[in-house]
């Protein structure tokens, strides 16, 4: 049996507005619905891996607040109907109904490994290879620390010739288990077949035999990467370079490190324009090009302030119009990158980090309705959970929803396990703000002093307490009238 992988832009007409209608009813919280939607495309098109993708996200969405024991019992559950019903049915080569069983123990426990396992197998004896990769990254996103799930999700990437997820993969492996040696002999071994796959040098007919050799690829690859740049001329050098191997492949790797090296330059227009035509020739958003633009936004406005501040003290005669130019340039900056983020969220509004960022402009900019909107959507993802949580207390603090806040504050510092995270400074230091502004004097001390008995350097806090100190000591003592003692 073979599934046929289609794209939703290739679905009809009327396929492709029950997804849409889908992905509505997945944002607005009603996931039963959103999960009827996808199963009915999904039993016309099975090979369609964008709704099965969505699906899984609504099955771990829907499951997100479900307690401990709750999901245990879940997971047994699932283990049993597996073990009981799918071997059977996988002998039987009755793959239609073996996938539609799996989804429906995925339904019930996302983070069922053996569920997930099943289907990538089962897709790629149906040939499905997008399928049995949605499965496989349901998977790490279900164990995330796992070594075990993200070794199953390498395999399958270099099975199928995904480099560039593989490399991902490795450098999560890498990151789980440091002292393994192997892990990063592989990095090496998939970056040179990336390298391979990205320029097409086996089309070549002077590189063919060359790159038979996988060692001589390696080499090659390590003599591509970007070196330290450690003199005017060496950066110089390593720009013709870039620039000569754009004008003779111009491949998304080759433009993203042309872009890095004009960034180093300076060059911040050049940049960009590489960047931005490197992510139009990408099929989906790329987080390395995306923050390579971004760097380049601020790096080119943080250049330009800083010339007009050093105009300012040059000419302080002028220095009113220095700081008019120096407003513009900031709002110039904040509207675009604003613009990006929006339509970041617009084309992805299932990503956390997305929804987090945008949320994080719209708070620098006072926006706080909009910044509580996107800290809640980007909570619907677990890991997200903290970061958007203290987001939202500060939206509220904003607004001026002081007890809101107060009570989102506190949620979030039950949050955090250890006591010296840096996070938990963070959110005592902005209660002390937040009783501070509400006149709770004792309660705003007290943040202090905890922040303080942890780091005595944080931000400005042994300065509030210096000056808490002096306005104590130069109290006048209290009136014993009103202390309810008898005078003498």
């Amino acid at each position: 049996m073979i599934i046929e992988n289609r794209p939703i832009s290739q679905l009809t007409p009327r396929m492709q507005q029950l997804f849409e209608r889908a992905r509505a009813s997945f944002q607005g919280g009603r996931y039963a619905y959103a999960i009827d939607l996808l199963r009915m495309i999904l039993t016309q098109e099975p090979g369609c891996s964008e709704v099965r993708r969505v699906l899984h996200a609504v099955y771990r969405e829907l499951h997100a607040r479900d307690g401990l024991v709750r999901r245990h019992w879940n997971l047994l559950r699932v283990a049993c109907t597996i073990r009981m019903k799918v071997p059977s049915l996988y002998r039987r080569l009755e793959y239609t109904p073996l996938m539609e069983l799996l989804e429906k123990q995925i339904e019930r426990a996302p983070g069922s490994q053996e569920a997930l396992v099943w289907l990538a197998k089962v897709a790629i004896e149906c040939k499905a290879v997008e399928t049995a990769t949605v499965a496989v990254e349901s998977l790490v996103t279900a164990v995330p620390e796992s070594p075990k799930a993200w070794r199953t999700y390498v395999d399958h990437c270099r099975q199928h010739d995904l480099h560039k997820r593989a490399l991902q993969g490795l450098r999560k492996l890498a990151k789980l288990c440091p002292n393994d040696s192997g892990i990063q002999t592989e990095l090496r071994e998939v970056t040179a077949a990336d390298t391979v796959a990205e320029a097409r040098w086996d089309e070549a007919g002077t590189y063919r035999d060359v790159l038979r050799d996988e060692k001589e690829a390696q080499r090659l690859e390590d003599e591509r990467r970007p070196a330290a740049v450690t003199t005017e001329e060496s950066l110089q050098t390593q720009l013709e370079v870039a620039m000569d191997d754009v004008k003779r492949l111009p491949s998304i790797e080759n433009r993203r490190r042309y872009g890095a090296l004009l960034r180093r330059s300076g060059d911040f227009d050049g940049a960009l324009q590489q960047f931005e035509q490197a992510g139009n020739a990408s099929n989906h958003l790329d987080p390395v090009i995306e923050s390579e633009i971004v760097a380049c936004l601020n790096e080119r406005a943080a250049g330009d302030i800083e010339r007009w501040q050093r105009y300012a003290r040059e000419n302080p005669d002028r220095a009113d119009m220095a700081a008019e130019r120096i407003r513009e340039l900031e709002q110039t900056r904040d509207e675009g990158l604003l613009a990006r983020y929006e339509s970041r969220v617009q084309r992805f509004p299932l990503e956390a980090l997305y929804q987090a960022e945008l949320a994080d402009t719209y708070l620098g900019l006072g926006r706080f309705d909009d910044a509580l909107r996107a800290y809640q959507a980007a909570r619907r993802n677990p890991s997200f959970n903290l970061r958007a949580g203290v987001g939202a207390a500060r939206s509220m603090a904003g607004k001026g929803l002081a007890d809101l806040a107060e009570r989102e504050f506190l949620a979030c510092l039950a949050l955090v396990t250890g006591r010296n995270d840096p996070t938990r400074l963070e959110i005592l230091y902005d209660l002390h703000l937040l009783y501070a502004g509400q006149e709770r004097q004792e309660e705003s001390v007290r943040q202090l002093k905890e922040i303080y008995a942890q780091n005595a350097s944080y931000r400005d806090v042994s300065a509030r307490l210096d000056e808490y100190v002096r306005q104590r000591d130069a109290a006048p003592p209290a009136n014993p009238a009103n202390s309810g003692e008898k005078t003498p």
